[in-house]
């Protein structure tokens, strides 16, 4: 309850610094804040209202989560405020910090000629932040700066966000969910484990902790204390069958003997065998199902060859979620097959097509793009690295990239050709934008409303953009 209460106050001090004009905001400044940001109060008053010392209190988380969405960064301080994927660069620093150089913004390491100021930044920060910044490009509009919520993808705020920032860090002893709710296995699997995970499941140490039971030792080998730990791994029940045979070369015990950590590490595990987590999850079913029969005396449904049952179950499971069907068409006729290849424009026109890729998304990127004629001929094209960025942006960096070099090419019609639908929309202006990307798409929406040409815009399939990807990948995939 403290927590939730902590979220909705830091709901409170998002308002105050994001609605700096609405009445109650300006009230509270006037009355406590001296003049100064409240973004910069450190210290609360010793008379005040409940309302501004709960804001104040939990302003320090409120912070973790203020970032920016750099235009012209020309009101963002680079090294105060979260403008890089969330980061606090102070944080990442790997050296003191000049005193001076502390209220610098953004736009005072950028050079006019389209380069950050690597000089300055080296001797402060580590290559991989220095990745992250090289994947920005600051735009010569003046657009200002917007404040965002940093702590969602969508750059609003919302109050389950907060919750992430004001519970404590486990580290490993978090469930990764995405991971198990990503999993192609039985639904009833996942909620099983949701309960496991939840401390719902009724083991005799939950049930004799509720006084629902008069002993907390398994019934199975009454060796042990019966929780989470005993059932799924330190009974000899869970020993048999996880020895059973279906996990030749590998060891399911193995790992950390806290059992969120096992769970975990059983989850992330590289080995040969691909379905191993699909696996993983199943026979960690079967263990309850099989200890629950035990304990109510239906002990004959328990297979007695475990690993022949597991492996059975195995094939089933993959048959039943992994077999494909066919597409049906609107007309249900079935799906239909057709060539996709790249095709020259009409007469008069060029064609740009690029291509953005970033391995891990967020991931090493890199751009490329090709401008051919109506003839298929080569006019110009690019490959460049992008430092560290996500897809899109790497996408919306192309597309920028490709159209400054179209209008150097004097093209008077150009049709602009990209594999990413979500870019597409962007463009087109059918969906919303990104707010970390608003200075980047600006600068697009720029260049394809020059009146010196025509342009239109559309999506092709990767066969289509073939030349773009390759141009792409020369960076993505490449160390530097």
């Amino acid at each position: 309850m403290r927590q939730l209460n902590v979220a909705y106050l830091m709901k409170l001090g998002w308002r105050l610094v994001s609605e700096p004009e609405t009445l109650w905001a300006r009230v509270l400044r006037d009355k406590y804040s001296d003049g100064r940001h409240v973004y910069n109060l450190e210290t609360q008053q010793r008379s005040c209202s409940n309302a501004w010392r709960g804001i104040m209190e939990a302003m320090k988380f409120t912070k973790q989560g203020l970032g920016a969405a750099i235009g012209d960064g020309r009101k963002t301080f680079f090294w105060l405020h979260r403008w890089l994927d969330g980061l606090l660069l102070t944080e990442q620093a790997v050296a003191v910090i000049p005193t001076d150089h502390l209220h610098k913004f953004v736009s005072d390491y950028w050079h006019p000629s389209s380069s950050w100021k690597w000089t300055q930044l080296r001797d402060y920060l580590p290559a991989s932040v220095l990745q992250r910044i090289a994947s920005r490009e600051l735009t010569t509009d003046r657009i200002d700066d917007q404040l965002i919520w940093a702590a969602t993808e969508s750059g609003k705020f919302s109050v389950k966000s907060t919750l992430a920032l004001v519970r404590p860090v486990e580290g490993t002893n978090e469930v990764d969910w995405k991971r198990i709710w990503k999993q192609r296995v039985p639904q009833r699997v996942r909620v099983f484990l949701w309960l496991v995970f939840h401390n719902k499941l009724m083991t005799n140490a939950e049930r004799f902790r509720r006084h629902l039971h008069h002993s907390s030792y398994c019934e199975q080998c009454q060796g042990e204390v019966e929780d989470l730990n005993h059932i799924f791994r330190r009974c000899p029940r869970a020993h048999e069958v996880w020895s059973s045979g279906q996990f030749p070369g590998f060891s399911p015990l193995a790992g950390d003997v806290n059992f969120l950590h096992w769970v975990n590490w059983n989850l992330r595990a590289q080995q040969e065998d691909t379905e191993w987590p699909r696996k993983f999850l199943l026979t960690v079913w079967y263990i309850w199902k099989w200890r629950c029969a035990r304990c109510f005396g239906e002990e004959d449904t328990v297979p007695r060859e475990i690993g022949y049952f597991l492996a059975s179950k195995f094939r089933e499971v993959s048959l039943a979620l992994d077999q494909s069907h066919p597409v049906a068409d609107i007309d249900g006729r079935g799906s239909t097959a057709r060539w996709v290849r790249w095709e020259p424009p009409p007469r008069g026109w060029m064609v740009l097509n690029t291509d953005g890729a970033a391995k891990g998304n967020p991931g090493q990127a890199g751009a490329g793009g090709v401008l051919r004629g109506e003839n298929s001929e080569w006019i110009i094209g690019f490959s460049e690295g992008l430092g560290y960025c996500s897809s899109v942006r790497a996408e919306l960096r192309a597309v920028l990239r490709g159209l400054r070099l179209a209008k150097e090419a004097q093209a008077t019609k150009l049709w602009l050709q990209i594999d990413s639908n979500v870019v597409v929309g962007m463009l087109a202006r059918r969906t919303s934008c990104i707010p970390g990307l608003r200075g980047l798409i600006h600068q697009c929406h720029t260049l394809l409303e020059w009146e010196g040409w025509e342009v239109k815009i559309s999506h092709v399939f990767r066969e289509a953009n073939r030349v773009a990807d390759i141009l792409a990948n020369i960076w993505a995939m490449r160390r530097y």
